[in-house]
Order: C-alpha cells, then sequence, then structure tokens
C-alpha cells in the first residue's frame, strides 16, 4: 500500500490502523481495522454507507469474498488483457482495447459457509471462505521473458527438421557426416536462445529474435556449406532454417490462434517429408565401400 488509508463512513472519516482483529487472523495473513462509533446503537436493517479508496502497487490480482447477503462488485480498469478466476464468472464483461469493465452479482446462496459464526468455528470455515473468493488476474501475453520461454519449447522440433534434412541429404546425395558434425549444428541450434534472452534485455524481443535468427542461420549455413557438397543443397538449408524462425516468430505474436496454426504448420512439414521420401526404397539403404550412404529410389 503506497498510501494513508482512510474510510469515509457516513459523514465522519475514520482512519484505518495496520493489523486485523485477533478472529480474523486465522483467516488473514494481514489487514487493516478501524472502530466504527456508535455502531451497536443503529437500527437492525439500517443503511449504512461507506467507501474507501486504496492506492497500491505490485498486484497480480484482485479478489473478492461474498460476506454480504447480496454482493455486487463493478471492476473498471485500463488493463487490456484480464484472466477471470473463481467460482463466480461476471455475469457481463466487455474487454477492448481501452481495457475492461466486469460486473459480478453474487448471492450469499453460492458459499459454503454462514453469514455469522462464532470464533470457535472460524477454523472451521476458512477453507470456505477462501474457496469462494472471485476475481480478476492482471494477464500479461506479452513479455520478453515469456516469449523467449515459449520459443525455447519448440527447440526440439528445430533439432529434428534440421537434423531430418541433413538425414535425407545423407540418404540421397551419398554424403557421410559425422556426429560431431550433427552435435556443433545441434549446440548452435540452441544458442539462438540464450542470443534471444541476452539480448531482448537491451533492444526489446523483436530485434533481439531478429539478430539471434540472423546470426544462427548465418553461422550453420557458412558451417555446412563445406560439407554438402553442392549449392542447391545449401540453398535448401538455408531457406528452411529461414523459414522455420519466421514460422515461430508468427506463432509467438499469435495468442488465441498459437495451438491452431501450430498444429496445421506441423502437419504441413510433415506432409512434405513424406512426399520428399515417397519413392525411397529404405530396405536398399546401404554402406558403399568407401563408406558414405546410399539409397535406391523407386522408380
Amino acid at each position: 500500500i503506497r498510501q494513508g488509508v482512510a474510510v469515509t463512513w457516513g459523514e465522519a472519516t475514520l482512519p484505518i490502523l495496520p493489523g486485523a482483529p485477533a478472529v480474523l487472523l486465522r483467516l488473514l495473513e494481514g489487514g487493516m481495522q478501524a472502530r466504527v462509533p456508535d455502531l451497536s446503537a443503529a437500527a437492525p436493517g439500517t443503511v449504512l454507507p461507506f467507501s474507501l479508496s486504496l492506492a497500491f502497487n505490485g498486484s497480480g490480482s484482485l479478489s473478492f469474498v461474498p460476506l454480504g447477503r447480496e454482493n455486487s462488485v463493478s471492476v473498471d480498469s485500463p488493463w487490456t488483457d484480464p484472466s477471470f478466476f473463481g467460482n463466480m464468472l461476471p455475469d457481463t464483461r466487455d474487454v477492448d482495447s481501452a481495457g475492461f469493465r466486469a460486473d459480478w452479482m453474487v448471492s450469499y446462496l453460492g458459499r459454503g459457509y454462514p453469514q455469522s459464526w462464532r470464533g470457535s468455528e472460524t477454523a472451521g470455515y476458512t477453507r470456505e471462505v477462501e474457496r469462494s473468493s472471485y476475481g480478476v488476474r492482471f494477464f500479461q501475453p506479452v513479455n520478453a521473458y515469456h516469449q523467449a520461454e515459449r520459443a525455447a519449447k519448440y527447440g526440439i522440433l528445430f533439432v529434428l527438421f534440421t537434423f531430418g534434412l541433413f538425414f535425407l541429404f545423407e540418404m540421397t546425395g551419398g554424403l557421410r557426416l559425422h556426429i560431431f558434425q550433427y552435435g556443433l549444428v545441434g549446440l548452435s541450434l540452441c544458442l539462438f536462445y540464450v542470443l534471444v534472452l541476452a539480448f531482448s534485455e537491451h533492444v526489446g524481443f523483436a530485434a533481439a529474435y531478429a539478430v539471434g535468427a540472423t546470426a544462427v542461420v548465418g553461422q550453420i549455413v557458412l558451417y555446412a556449406a563445406n560439407f554438402l557438397g553442392r549449392r542447391w543443397r545449401v540453398g535448401v538449408l538455408a531457406m528452411l532454417l529461414a523459414a522455420l524462425y519466421a514460422g515461430l516468430y508468427a506463432l509467438l505474436q499469435l495468442e488465441d490462434q498459437a495451438l491452431l496454426f501450430g498444429a496445421i504448420a506441423l502437419f504441413a512439414a510433415l506432409s512434405a517429408v513424406m512426399f520428399a521420401t515417397r519413392k525411397i526404397d529404405w530396405y536398399a539403404v546401404r554402406l558403399a565401400s568407401d563408406g558414405t550412404a546410399t539409397a535406391r529410389q523407386n522408380g
């Protein structure tokens, strides 16, 4: 909490002091309290309006518990990516580029504890009070660290696709690649994520991604050009890596459609591999007398 808090109770302004009453400390790790004058003198059913304002930092979420018989909550915020949670989702909500507004109307019948209880019964209702909370999390979909983490989850696919291409070059082109060469290429692919994370702390994610992808693609292509033999193979390798990194960046910019487009891209990639290898007779794959791998193609 950034500054002092006061509650407006009718016409009076009451200071709020730190610390919750002892009976509530079993439910709350901390809290605040204010003594209200002449509360016992009010007749049952009397409406007692009050309000307070809070200014605080470091909040990942805002939640409420339905302690009243009828609980009406309205939240209006410029945050553009809310994530609603709890047993009671908003009755109405409006989310756009200017922020969001959400409204809850919750009855006390939707919770698992009574309107009042004795202090000795507090422990029995602690879990039910916690379970009845509802509210909104301030979700952060676009973050350099989150995007780097999401990119790393696709790392194994990049290794498999690149190694698969080298393997096809071996089978169809009479090449013989050493495991050490595969290992260096794999290390270069892994280094991409370190480069992105390191540069994103200084130049932003988009520029860091461009630097990392350009550096890794150039490194692998220049290295592989020495043992792939023909220029068209080097060109195919360069185009494949460029397409992989461009496709990954496009996926990272998507939110709701990321899984859909990712599944389509994987299906298309597998179809391309199946089409390119459809005529290879894998039973005829053998090592020639000079140790190079050869494969016969049908038709």
